[in-house]
């Protein structure tokens, strides 16, 4: 791969316990806005691997919130919303990652290449152990989609026959971009018509299967990874004062 298409380093942050919704995306709120200043590391993207403190569902940044949460199966679940677009997506049984970078042209400015570039390490770990995921290709949108971002489709989508396992999505700022994704690992008792790899091919994925995706993920957009199980002080010194302009 080209190294000039490629951001010179990738923090990894593996993010030590499950978070609230709220708290999951103000980190990744306060990551855009610090993405598009000075303060930000040069050439540098930050990834954030994070579960999630309890079910919760979170809203695409274009959708309805009333119209949702009007939902009766929703109504007991907190609720967010994303500043990335797409779908609704009840974030339980799965692993959620965000992707901030900030203004890199060769990068950035071609949003489909990004999409592939997160989502080919991910086909291939998968593929590795056993698991036949595959890009879906060319696909017929809906004139009216469906609320849940599973139920959706999407050229980009990750799936396993018909099944999407995984969906991202994209916000710009200033330049900068955040692109959220979420991997399905099994269905949740909420959404029991979104099924996980577990539940379509019958393997459990494991823990340590995490930290594999995650860096194959950051090699294939950068030259160099630095892997962190907790925020190291610079970066949380970044986050804070992104929390304090806001």
């Amino acid at each position: 791969m080209d190294p000039m298409r490629q951001l010179e380093r990738c923090h990894l942050i593996l993010e030590p316990q499950p978070l609230s919704g709220f708290e999951n995306m103000r980190r990744d709120a306060s990551l855009l806005s610090a993405a598009a200043t000075s303060q930000w590391p040069e050439q540098a993207g930050i990834l954030r691997l994070y579960a999630w403190k309890e079910p919760t569902l979170s809203i695409g940044y274009f959708q309805k919130l009333e119209a949702i949460v009007a939902t009766p199966r929703w109504q007991s679940l907190p609720v967010v919303r994303r500043l990335s677009g797409g779908g609704a997506i009840l974030h339980d049984r799965e692993w959620t990652y965000s992707l901030t970078v900030p203004h890199w042209p060769q990068l950035v400015e071609r949003p489909h290449e990004l999409y592939a570039r997160i989502h080919q390490p991910i086909v291939g770990v998968l593929n590795s152990i056993g698991i036949p995921a595959q890009f879906r290709g060319v696909t017929n949108h809906l004139p009216l989609e469906p609320d849940l971002c599973f139920l959706r489709s999407d050229e980009n989508d990750l799936v396993i026959g018909h099944q999407k396992i995984l969906g991202s999505a994209q916000r710009r700022r200033k330049g900068s971009l955040l692109q959220h994704g979420s991997l399905i690992l099994s269905s949740s008792p909420v959404t029991p018509e979104i099924h996980g790899i577990s539940d379509i091919y019958g393997t459990a994925i494991n823990e340590s299967l995490r930290l594999e995706l995650a860096t194959k993920i950051a090699s294939n957009i950068s030259q160099q990874v630095h892997i962190h199980n907790d925020w190291p002080a610079e970066l949380s010194s970044l986050l804070n004062e992104a929390e304090t302009s806001a």
